[in-house]
């Protein structure tokens, strides 16, 4: 379950590093759309929830130009 003030994905470095309260955030769950129809899903490592991407590699999180079509 994805609660209201939790973030999307730990990862601070990531554009999903954003809770269901934040401007622009449309709902709740454990998937994410971003405008330009990428999916993301959230993934548990540990205690941690990630998006599948920063769970993979959290270097290199999803980058704020996967905004634009």
């Amino acid at each position: 379950m994805f609660y209201d003030d939790e973030k999307f994905c730990a990862n601070p470095r990531c554009v999903l590093h954003v809770s269901a309260n934040d401007e622009n955030v449309v709902g709740h769950g454990e998937w994410a759309t971003l405008p330009n129809g990428r999916i993301f899903a959230r993934v548990k490592v540990g205690e941690v929830t990630y998006c599948h991407v920063c769970a993979e590699d959290s270097d290199n999180p999803p980058l704020f130009d996967l905004f634009s079509a």
